[in-house]
């Protein structure tokens, strides 16, 4: 082999404890039967908990409330997808929502942080949710990013938007950078070294802008 090893990079995985934080044993009478799981919450909750429970390479604790939270996380979705769909040249804000998903969750995946991914996810739903209807490619290209990580749900929903072809040979998203570019950004205000607050501020303020800005900022007046 041309290198050490015959592999890019090694990856380890963390172990899931019991819930009293021991490793699982039948002796110890604490293992978790994965089968009893998905008959209780299903595949997806299952896999999708497991994916966000802790970083790849860390070890955690099961957790039958956080099991919960990433369930009721997927009823959210599930509804989320079963909004009115509609056609709209209006929809700036909301492509601008998505785009920046597929930026992070693309990245979070690619470095193996399924964890971050799926809360990026999470973030999206909520940011979605308050709008009244959602776009065709909007509800696309959030089930194909939520297609790796509950795989039945992206699929059943595909299926009803009309998709022949299974969504799991469908191609993955691409993100517009002129869409994930931000006009207002947060800036940090230091004093003599000091961090004294934050403001927002346009990306294109010149420097004598944002110096105005800053100085009328109660916490820098000070």
């Amino acid at each position: 082999m041309p290198t050490p090893e015959p592999y890019a990079a090694r990856r380890g995985q963390g172990i899931v404890l019991a819930a009293d934080g021991r490793k699982m044993s039948k002796s110890l009478g604490n293992v978790i039967n994965p089968t009893d799981v998905i008959a209780k919450t299903g595949a997806d909750a299952l896999r999708l908990y497991i994916l966000f429970m802790a970083p790849y390479d860390e070890s955690t604790a099961w957790s039958e409330e956080h099991l919960a939270g990433v369930s009721r996380f997927l009823y959210r979705i599930w509804d989320l997808l079963h909004k009115p769909i509609f056609d709209s040249a209006d929809t700036l804000e909301m492509d601008r929502i998505m785009h920046k998903t597929i930026q992070k969750v693309t990245e979070h995946i690619e470095q193996m942080r399924f964890n971050t991914a799926v809360s990026t996810l999470m973030e999206c739903a909520n940011a979605l949710a308050k709008f009244d209807a959602l776009t065709p490619v909007v509800a696309r290209q959030f089930i194909l990013l939520l297609a790796p990580l509950a795989p039945h749900m992206a699929e059943e929903v595909w299926a009803e938007l009309g998709e022949k072809e299974s969504i799991h040979v469908a191609g993955w998203p691409a993100f517009d950078a002129e869409l994930v570019k931000d006009d207002v950004v947060e800036v940090a205000i230091q004093v003599n070294g000091k961090l004294r607050g934050t403001m927002p501020a346009s990306v294109d303020a010149a420097k004598e802008e944002l110096e105005a800005a800053a100085q009328e900022v109660e916490s820098v007046k000070k």
